[in-house]
């Protein structure tokens, strides 16, 4: 979790954390942003389980298998 001593007041709710991207001096032609469209993800085979070590704790996140099934969006920035 980002921000953990908020942790008992966001699991009374629900919420959501999403990163934006975009290029800040220059267009991104050299690497592009790729988004995987969600629904072409298997969340029980895809999804792995992956810690984050940090220097005062543990967190948490998931790492993703490659699947053919994947359906890929293409963003030329």
């Amino acid at each position: 979790m980002h921000v953990p001593e908020l942790a008992p007041e966001l699991l009374k709710h629900r919420f959501q954390i999403i990163n934006l991207w975009r290029p800040i001096s220059h267009s991104a032609l050299d690497y592009p942003l790729a988004l995987c469209d969600y629904r072409s993800i298997d969340f029980d085979k895809d999804l792995v389980p992956t810690t984050l070590k940090f220097p005062e704790r543990d967190g948490e996140t998931f790492s993703v298998k490659y699947n053919p099934a994947h359906q890929w969006k293409y963003l030329r920035a």
